[in-house]
């Protein structure tokens, strides 16, 4: 007897900074005729609004931080046919069965090569500033939340490689996926 397939509304699209996700899940919103909110702009707002870097968003208190992760969540509930970006996005959808959650990470190679292109900066400049942010989001999630690898701690329906292939390819395996495992409604 075959399974049925799980009902979704929205999509969750995580990873780490340079990752991808967000290429990936702005072109996954156009191709599927969804709405795309980037939760990572909202933390960037907050930081500039506070006058810190992005880098330092940790420095940001603890309730300010719960508060737009608790707002992602109660939205991403009662939302449908939006693509949700954010490096914990498909963490906070885990309890959520009518969401999606896809995580993408890449090689350090990678995410530097991008963020040097994006920032307009030295590969090595990028790497540093990669690793500062990797470091102050593993502090803010274990101090949040108790995480201290993602990776490993969370429940992802597809976990993809994004350093291996173009966007376009991956678009096809997370809309394959998407088509194979569950029914949107």
């Amino acid at each position: 007897m075959a399974s049925r397939a799980r009902k979704i509304s929205c999509i969750a699209v995580s990873g780490s900074a340079c990752s991808g996700k967000t290429t990936l899940a702005t072109q996954l919103a156009i191709d599927l005729g969804w709405r795309h909110t980037n939760v990572g702009q909202i933390f960037r707002d907050l930081a500039r609004d506070s006058g810190l870097p992005v880098e330092r968003f940790g420095s940001l208190d603890d309730a300010s931080l719960r508060r737009v992760d608790a707002e992602v969540q109660s939205r991403m509930k009662t939302s449908s046919h939006c693509v949700w970006e954010g490096r914990l996005t498909a963490w906070l959808a885990g309890a959520l069965p009518q969401v999606m959650s896809v995580y993408c990470f890449a090689d350090d190679s990678t995410r530097a090569y991008r963020c040097a292109r994006r920032e307009r900066i030295p590969v090595e400049d990028a790497r540093r500033q990669i690793s500062k942010r990797d470091e102050e989001e593993q502090l803010v999630f274990k101090r949040l939340y108790n995480i201290s690898d993602i990776r490993k701690e969370a429940h992802f329906d597809l976990v993809i490689d994004t350093s291996t292939s173009e966007p376009r390819e991956l678009l096809k395996q997370i809309e394959g996926h998407l088509k194979k495992y569950f029914e949107v409604v």
